[in-house]
């Protein structure tokens, strides 16, 4: 449904926000899984010392971080998609009410 002109919220371009959200959110992990892989085959290289155990630990709290990060681009996205709709459906209850006489 395209916005009525009384209508300040586009749903269309709630939608196409709440897209590119995602595809950020599944660039975000895809990139840094490659880059995690990376720093997981440098820190094999200092097995055993205390550099290894450094870098191990540092991995986990980005793997952490971008599992969050995914998260919660995810949801602002699933929010998005939900505000659309509701927008769209309180714009036909409006529209029928005011059709059907009740809205005078």
């Amino acid at each position: 449904m395209a916005a009525s002109a009384g209508m300040n919220v586009n749903p269309a371009q709630m939608r196409l926000h709440a897209r590119k959200l995602e595809t950020v959110a599944n660039e975000l992990r895809s990139s840094q899984a490659e880059v995690h892989g990376d720093v997981a085959s440098i820190a094999q290289g200092f097995s055993g010392t205390v550099a290894s155990g450094a870098l191990s630990e540092l991995l986990d709290h980005w793997e952490r971080q971008t599992a969050t990060g995914h998260k919660d681009l995810m949801g602002a996205s699933g929010n998005l998609e939900a505000n659309a709709t509701s927008f769209e459906n309180q714009e036909d209850r409006n529209t029928r009410r005011f059709e059907s006489g009740g809205g005078q």
